[in-house]
């Protein structure tokens, strides 16, 4: 295991000095606190640790699925950069990014959502 791949590393991130999670996680709309997070992020010591996590544990996610700001990155930058990451790797040649599987309980509430929606259609 890599140091990336350890979430520990994290822990030595600026973040845990900000406890609170709206600083972390905006609202879409609030640019103010966003580009207030991707300044903290830019003076981080893990930061590319951070951004490496993220786009490795969401992977091939639409921006939608992709929250809060992590290695001074917005969701839609994230998206972005995985997208150009993913262009350049079939330019050379390569398999694209393997799909991320889904993460530990995904098929539960997936197979749970099937019920609630079966059950609706039925009423």
């Amino acid at each position: 295991m890599s140091i990336i791949d350890s979430p520990d590393v994290l822990a030595a991130g600026l973040c845990v000095e900000h406890h609170r999670p709206d600083f972390w996680h905006p609202e879409p709309s609030d640019d103010a606190t966003a580009q207030t997070a991707i300044e903290v992020c830019a003076e981080c010591p893990v930061r590319d640790a951070c951004l490496a996590f993220a786009m490795r544990s969401e992977g091939t996610k639409q921006t939608s699925a992709r929250h809060g700001i992590y290695g001074g990155m917005t969701p839609e930058q994230r998206r972005s950069l995985y997208r150009a990451e993913d262009k350049a790797r079939r330019a050379r040649g390569e398999s694209p990014a393997p799909k991320q599987p889904k993460p530990y309980g995904a098929v539960e509430k997936a197979k749970a959502r099937q019920r609630y929606l079966n059950d609706k259609a039925r009423r």
